[in-house]
């Protein structure tokens, strides 16, 4: 009933080996019942089974069509694999050309352990990567477009970062465009500044290398003495041909931030600063920027900012008062991150109803009340000496005003004098320690809401009247730029007493004698509420930490006891969290948020309370 079938001529069974069956037309198959109609099969080996065997082919030099040829070395490869593997070799094959017809390659500018790793590769997906071929590899990588290999070379590298060839490490990544691994080997250099000083390989650096390290604000140096003696040790290694560079590679150092004892006793007398004016220029840049602190006036310069490592943010509060009448001079701060309180010099000023706004990361407290009178002072406190200085004086005495910075100069907004409500607004220039005019108000208010977003000035609801209807539901806004006021009127903007925060591109207006707390989107005028408060508070102050926003102290209601807690406002969950609570209930205090190095303020650290004691342990 059933035989065998023949071989067909020529087929390759004809030529010896076993035989291959030929389909006959006697042998075909009755139709299948539809139950089984389909069958969809998979070999997940079949790929990899297919490469290895194209692998083998080409180790055996067998249907390769193509050499690729590096120095003296040759790889025989299939350029079907090469194309598949490698958006460079498929460019090269792809288009006109003159490789993609030539059967060997010269390839340049590259190593042949690179390319030999490279290839092995391409046909295995392994590569054993180490510490003698990792450059190697990573280059050619980056040539020929091999993208999850340079990913893989740049974490082993990362993995075996250290002082002594971070700096290395960095340079090639830069070249190679790999900027994953050089944005982590960058802050590793940057966090590991002391070790890597110490390193001969900083002493090979560019002159451009050595200053944008040196330069960088997250140099991570305990004392800037260190980045002044990295920097003459690096002229020094090789001073002939490094002369003409010293004083582009020393204003890498922020000379101001030297201490005056080592200013005047190590770096005046240098042989580099004497022999070079504009190295001499630097230090007495340095020099005027003590006395102007001294005096309680700014210098600006790019070497006058303080690198991110000097400070941790902390929240500074000015007239710790818990009655409207006392304390007014107490300062303190708080730092969030260790939840500690520090105690701080005392304000040389009474008056309530005062502003605080930072700028530079010093404070600065403007106008107030004593008495029934209104004052045009403004005091200054140096986060870097840590006194306070009386400033230039407003143009116009005022109190339960606002202020803002706007591009680098203080706004102060409205508020009253002498039971009258002002519609003025002034302008402080650090630069040239004066104040000036601007254009007045839309409408005159005191309890404003104010501040700064994205060049303009927000000035956002208050009191407008000592009348009825005593609410303002405006929100006016400031341009520098056209020396313009425009603005919006909103129900959702009836705030008094209330304090501003902004984060996110977004306005907070915490509070007012309620709980509410109202966002304002200065981009798109979209205003709304967001979750309430704890508790109602107004005369509190308000900062922003971090990706949160601060509600401190407080009243609750005319006649109320104040408070003595502090909440934290969550963007990303829309929830209020009571935190640790203050050293005192306070009110008619100011807030804001500077860099301040802790390690100098150990000894002015506030004892607990038992409340903020237990309150921090079950934070």
């Amino acid at each position: 009933m059933f035989s065998r079938g023949s071989s067909r001529s020529g087929s390759p069974a004809s030529s010896g080996g076993s035989q291959v069956p030929s389909p006959s037309p006697h042998h075909k198959i009755p139709p299948l019942p539809d139950n089984n109609s389909e069958f969809d099969y998979f070999d997940d080996t079949h790929s990899s089974e297919i490469l290895s065997l194209l692998n083998e082919q080409r180790l055996q030099n067998e249907f390769t069509d193509v050499v690729v040829c590096v120095d003296k070395h040759e790889f025989p490869c299939h350029r079907a694999v090469l194309a598949a593997s490698s958006p460079y070799f498929n460019a090269m094959f792809s288009i006109e050309m003159r490789e993609s017809k030539q059967e060997k390659i010269m390839l340049e500018e590259v190593q042949p352990e690179g390319i030999k790793l490279l290839v092995d590769f391409a046909y295995t997906g392994r590569a054993k990567i180490t510490k003698a071929n990792a450059q190697a590899l990573l280059e050619a990588a980056c040539m020929f477009q091999y993208t999850k290999m340079r990913d893989a070379c740049g974490t082993f590298l990362e993995k075996n970062l250290d002082p002594s060839n971070v700096l290395a490490i960095v340079n090639l990544a830069d070249a190679l465009c790999c900027r994953d691994l050089h944005r982590k080997s960058m802050r590793y250099a940057l966090q590991k500044f002391a070790a890597v000083a110490r390193q001969e390989e900083m002493l090979s650096l560019s002159k451009e290398e050595i200053v944008n390290y040196l330069s960088h604000d997250n140099l991570e140096a305990q004392h800037e003495e260190a980045v002044f003696e990295a920097a003459t040790r690096w002229l020094r290694h090789d001073f002939k041909s490094r002369k003409a560079f010293s004083a582009e590679v020393l204003s890498a150092v922020r000379f101001p931030f030297l201490r005056p004892t080592y200013l005047l006793s190590a770096v005046e007398g240098d042989s580099i600063i004497q022999n070079d004016k504009n190295c001499r220029a630097l230090v007495e840049e340095a020099k005027r920027f003590h006395l102007l602190q001294m005096e309680g006036r700014g210098l600006e310069s790019p070497r006058t900012k303080p690198r991110s490592c000097v400070g941790s943010e902390v929240i500074f509060i000015v007239g710790s008062s818990d009655k409207v009448v006392s304390n007014l001079d107490d300062v303190r701060c708080y730092h969030p991150e260790s939840k500690e309180w520090y105690i701080l010099p005392n304000l040389p000023s009474k008056y309530v109803m005062r502003s605080v706004v930072a700028l530079n990361d010093d404070v600065y407290v403007s106008g107030g009340m004593l008495n029934g009178l209104s004052t045009d002072e403004v005091w200054k406190y140096s986060s870097r000496t840590g006194i306070w200085n009386k400033d230039s004086p407003m143009r116009q005495a005022r109190d339960a005003h606002g202020s803002a910075v706007v591009e680098g100069s203080i706004y102060v907004v409205g508020g009253e004098a002498s039971g009258a409500i002002l519609n003025s607004v002034e302008r402080f220039d650090p630069l040239t320690n004066r104040w000036e005019d601007v254009p007045p108000l839309v409408k005159a208010v005191f309890g404003c809401s104010v501040a700064a977003h994205r060049g303009k000035l927000y000035v956002i609801g208050g009191v407008a009247n000592n009348g009825s209807n005593m609410q303002s539901h405006l929100i006016q806004c400031y341009s520098p730029e056209t020396r313009i006021w425009t603005s919006i009127e909103s129900p959702l903007v009836d705030n008094k007493a209330a304090p501003t925060a902004v984060l996110n591109d977004s306005i907070y207006i915490i509070g007012g004698f309620s709980s509410s707390c109202t966002v304002y989107e200065p981009g798109t005028n979209n205003i709304q509420r967001v979750a309430d408060m704890h508790v109602p508070r107004a005369l509190h102050g308000s900062a922003v930490e971090g990706n949160k926003v601060y509600a401190i102290g407080g009243l609750p209601d005319v006649g109320k006891a104040p408070h003595d807690t502090m909440e934290c406002y969550d963007p990303a969950t829309d929830t209020w969290e009571i935190q640790a609570a203050l050293p005192k209930a306070i009110i008619v205090h100011g807030c804001c948020t500077i860099r301040m190095n802790i390690a100098t303020l150990e000894d002015r650290k506030l004892p607990l309370k038992d409340g903020q004691a237990n309150s921090q342990q079950n934070t």
